[in-house]
């Protein structure tokens, strides 16, 4: 695309009407249909993918152009589909090359979820590990589009998988994205790499060699680091690290890390400002992007771009590490899977009995995605057993930990006869959070503690629990773990 001879240019200079964007929008569409490009797949939804961010940029890239002026766009174009709280669910999945064994596996899978009046971008990535029984049988959930390309269609393995994920999260999937491995990398060399700072060092002597069944080692120190694409991806596929030991959660920590350098790099200057740039990045897109959104898709996601900051993306990953937000899994023995490693539904250790066994992932979707903020907030809990039940205040505090609530102690009442379970707001914080810490403990809101709790000072809600928690205890006690 030669932005000095399209209509861009054009409207660039105008007096501030959109009368040259029907025009822009019939001649984008031809560029990409000359490419061989289906029909509504287009560079859209990656930006999306890159954690939103990227999508600033191409609002600010169609800034630039003059193309968004005083909001004229969106009166224009349509919007997206969303639920009934107004929110835009897109399936964003990672796949190797056509060329490479198991191509067709998605390794990556998240869900974005665009909230439109809260103006926030929330992920949640999921294990490639997660077993899941669908209608081509069981397994993990990056084999299923494979099954569908084998079996059937393209069209019908994203459908199964579709309907899959919004099985695992209990949320309405609206729209699909798919790249491959050879698109992320060519991307980020096209941006001039990403600046991110190295946690722990990486020591991975099982990383893949090439398009090969052979392994090589890969190595990556401590600190800052400037990534090409080649090393980037391999940053955010390796998951065998020998010191870290971390697994998909530590991989699915470090794409989130690699997305966000992206997002920053994407929308700096140095890229909006360069023609050249744009045009190879629009390029790599097209031959490498799968997505069923169209143009106008893509043209509303632009507009929208400015409202988006790093104040306004979250993520989460869903795990095995049962002490932490998102670790609904375990990992079974092999011998009962074919010797295959599967993460499933803790909830469910003995496989697929209930009816929906993923209600815990379904609840925390439902918390995070609805209220990325509150959930972020960090607001400080205490947990205090006022009975005498054993590991009454331990395993709360786990149960509040995986749905994502910062407990920070836990620990034994002073008096241990507490017939009402007493959620104390020691810094008057946000009622919303209130609330919600009070759907997954049933109790009491006060604002004035009483003087025999100690170290008041540390924390923001302190939650004594009574007699009458045990009830719900009773009732739920699959998610105490």
């Amino acid at each position: 695309m030669n932005f000095k001879k399209t209509p861009i240019q054009k409207a660039s200079n105008s007096s501030g009407k959109l009368q040259n964007f029907s025009e822009w929008k019939t001649r984008i569409c031809k560029v990409w249909k000359k490419k061989k490009i289906i029909q509504k797949h287009h560079p859209g939804l990656f930006f999306l993918t890159l954690a939103a961010g990227i999508i600033a940029g191409a609002f600010l890239i169609l800034s630039t152009y003059g193309l968004i002026k005083n909001g004229g766009l969106l009166k224009i174009i349509q919007p997206l589909k969303v639920d009934n709280e107004n929110r835009t669910n897109v399936l964003l999945l990672g796949t190797g090359t056509e060329d490479h064994e198991g191509s067709d596996l998605t390794d990556t899978v998240m869900v974005a979820s665009l909230d439109h009046e809260k103006q926030t971008l929330s992920i949640i990535s999921l294990p490639r590990d997660l077993y899941i029984v669908t209608e081509f049988g069981p397994s993990r959930i990056n084999q299923i589009y494979e099954h569908g390309l084998k079996s059937a269609t393209k069209e019908k393995g994203l459908e199964v998988l579709k309907t899959a994920i919004q099985k695992i999260i209990g949320m309405q999937i609206h729209y699909y994205a798919k790249i491959d491995f050879k698109g992320f990398e060519e991307f980020v060399d096209a941006i001039g790499g990403v600046d991110i700072f190295v946690d722990q060092k990486i020591i991975d002597t099982s990383y893949p060699k090439g398009e090969t069944f052979e392994y090589e080692t890969f190595v990556l120190e401590k600190g800052p680091r400037h990534l090409d694409g080649k090393t980037a991806l391999k940053y955010a596929r390796t998951r065998k690290c020998t010191i870290c030991l971390d697994g998909d959660f530590g991989r699915a920590k470090r794409q989130h890390q690699i997305l966000n350098a992206i997002k920053d790099k994407t929308i700096s200057a140095k890229t909006l400002l360069s023609p050249s740039k744009i045009k190879n990045i629009f390029q790599i897109i097209r031959n490498n992007f799968d997505s069923d959104l169209n143009v106008n898709d893509f043209l509303y996601i632009a507009a929208q771009g400015k409202n988006f900051s790093n104040n306004t993306i979250f993520s989460w990953v869903i795990h095995d590490n049962p002490d932490q937000a998102g670790g609904f899994l375990y990992v079974p023995e092999r011998k009962y899977y074919g010797g295959a490693f599967v993460l499933l539904p803790t909830t469910n250790p003995m496989g697929f009995k209930d009816e929906n066994p993923y209600y815990e992932i379904n609840d925390f979707a439902d918390l995070v995605m609805k209220h990325p903020k509150i959930m972020q907030e960090a607001t400080t809990i205490k947990i205090l057993n006022g009975t005498r039940i054993n590991s009454f205040a331990s395993l709360t505090f786990r149960y509040l930990a995986r749905y994502g609530f910062n407990a920070v102690q836990f620990g034994n009442n002073t008096t241990r006869d507490k017939e009402k379970t007493i959620i104390y707001d020691t810094k008057n914080k946000n009622p919303e959070i209130l609330t919600l810490l009070q759907k997954r403990i049933p109790g009491e809101i006060q604002h004035n503690v009483p003087e025999d709790i100690e170290n008041t000072e540390n924390v923001d809600i302190i939650v004594i629990l009574g007699q009458d928690f045990y009830e719900f205890y009773k009732t739920n006690k699959a998610r105490f773990y």
